[in-house]
């Protein structure tokens, strides 16, 4: 009898440290999950940048076309007068 109580103290014991192991009681984060985050968050950033340097040629097209057109018309009302 006092060897089942050794053993099921002694499997409680292993069970514990199992589980210390599996459920990390260490605080923090990995140097992966740095890494990873940081990739991820650089592409992010990479996809901010596509989008405010896209919309900003757009808007140079925009505003070239509207001087484009602005000209054509007074140059149409200069011949039309």
């Amino acid at each position: 009898m006092i060897s089942m109580a050794m053993t099921s103290i002694d499997h409680r014991i292993v069970k514990r440290a199992w589980m210390r192991s599996v459920r990390g009681d260490t605080y923090g984060f990995s140097l992966i999950e740095l890494m990873i985050a940081m990739v991820l968050g650089l592409m992010l950033s990479e996809g901010m940048y596509v989008l405010f340097s896209t919309g900003s040629r757009t808007n140079a097209t925009q505003l070239a076309l509207a001087r484009l057109q602005d000209s054509g018309r007074v140059a149409l009302e200069t011949i039309a007068s």
